[in-house]
Order: structure tokens, then C-alpha cells, then sequence
């Protein structure tokens, strides 16, 4: 990936954030990532740096691909929306140079 394709990719990183829907009042199963937070909490708070280093360089690659992941998905949904923009915009210019 190209240093412009990374640039254009960081803008769309918690671009949906706002748009998580909180966590219900039931009881959800946790998933892997977060057993692996939870453990990583206890090992900060246990002094026990050396979990707690091995914890953090286990996350932080997967949490970097899950950003990447959600920019992507940003990324191709405002390029396609451009797209869509686009194309009834000239669907529009058409029609009003034929009607003329």
C-alpha cells in the first residue's frame, strides 16, 4: 500500500463509530479480542509487565487491521455514493440538453 493510499484510507478511521448501536442490556458472550483486553487489564493490574507487553503486541496489529478493515469499507461506500452522484448528475444534464 502506497504512503497516498494509507493517507486517504486514515481519514475514514472511526468514521463509524458514531454509528455503533450500544450494548444491549443482555448478557453477550465475549469474543476473542475481548478476552484478550480483559487479560491484558489484569496484567497491567497485576504489575505483570511482561503479559502485559505480550498482550499489547497480540492487539495492536489486529486492532490496526480491523481500522483498516472499517476505512476501507468508508472508502468504498463514499466512492460508490460519488459514483451514484455522478452519474444521475449527467443523467440530469442529458436530459435537459435533449429537452432543449
Amino acid at each position: 500500500m502506497s504512503e497516498t493510499q494509507w493517507k486517504e484510507l486514515t481519514q475514514y478511521f472511526g468514521a463509524k463509530d458514531r454509528f455503533e448501536h450500544p450494548v444491549k442490556q443482555k448478557k453477550v458472550e465475549k469474543s476473542g479480542l475481548e478476552k484478550n483486553i480483559e487479560e491484558h487489564r489484569q496484567a497491567v493490574e497485576e504489575w505483570n509487565m511482561e503479559k502485559a507487553e505480550e498482550l499489547s503486541s497480540q492487539l495492536a496489529p489486529r486492532e490496526l487491521g480491523v481500522k483498516t478493515a472499517k476505512a476501507i469499507a468508508c472508502h468504498q461506500f463514499v466512492k460508490a455514493k460519488k459514483e451514484i452522484e455522478n452519474s444521475q448528475a449527467a443523467r440530469k444534464n442529458e436530459e435537459t440538453c435533449m429537452g432543449a
